[in-house]
Parts: C-alpha cells; structure tokens; sequence
C-alpha cells in the first residue's frame, strides 16, 4: 500500500514538477494582458471640436473629431452637424469624414464658413468622405469644395 501511494506522489509532482512555478506564470500572464486589454476602449474620444454660428444666428454647424484606439483597432474621423439655433434638440449630420490615416497630434483642418444665413461651405478636408448631405431643415444648402 505505502508503494502504491509513493507511485501516485512520484507520478503527481512529474505532472505538476512546481505548482508555485504554474501560479507565478499565470499571475506574469494576467500582468502582461490586463493591461494591454484596457487599453482597448469601446468609446471614442472626442479631441478636437468646432462650432460656427450662422449669421443671424438661425443655424449652428458643429465639428468634432474623434479617436479610438485599440491594438489593431485605432481610428480616426470627422463629423459636422448642424441643428436650430439656439436651442434646436434636433441635430443633422451633415458630413463624416475618415481621417484614420492621420497623425493623431494634428488638428482637424476642417473649415465652416457660413456663405449665407442658409448655405454652409466646409472646406479643408483631410481624408475621404464616408457620407454627405447636401441639404437638411429644408432650406438649408451644404457645399463641400
């Protein structure tokens, strides 16, 4: 019986030569994909933002630029959209433009200049256009050059 037990000692610590070896190097595992794994976000970053009042003020274009970052997931894009002024609830999308291949540390050289009370020029885009209004509220015109 004692040979038996020794036999099934001897077989265990071949298998799992050092439990505390198999702890350290889960715990150097868990170390090194945490972090890594939070650095993953779900939710864009909004790092540059613009807004241009109308003249008259019946309209307000706003421009934010947003970043995700992630390993193999980063991004980069532009959007502007306009609303009522001044206390509009509903809010337009009016352009969205990828900027992904742009460095993160340039600002977005998105420009809006009202032509008139009801026509939006944006101009100055750096990269490629993934949607694109040319009208909203109606009477409002969006030229993009």
């Amino acid at each position: 019986m004692l040979a038996i037990t020794t036999a099934k000692r001897a077989l265990r610590s071949e298998r799992f030569p050092n439990a505390s070896s198999m702890t350290i190097l889960g715990l150097l595992c868990m170390s090194l994909v945490c972090p890594f794994m939070s650095g993953c976000s779900n939710n864009p970053e909004v790092v540059w933002s613009k807004k241009v009042l109308s003249p008259g003020g019946q309209f307000e274009a706003r421009s934010d630029t947003y970043e995700q970052s992630g390993p193999g997931i980063a991004d980069r894009w532009t959007t502007i959209s306009v609303r009522q002024a001044p206390n509009g609830i509903n809010t337009i999308e009016v352009l969205e433009v990828d900027e992904s291949y742009v460095q993160s540390t340039q600002e977005s050289r998105i420009k809006m200049v009202w032509q008139t009370p009801t026509v939006l020029r944006i101009s100055g885009i750096n990269g490629q256009i993934d949607f694109q209004a040319i009208k909203c509220f109606g009477k409002l015109s969006i030229e993009v050059i």
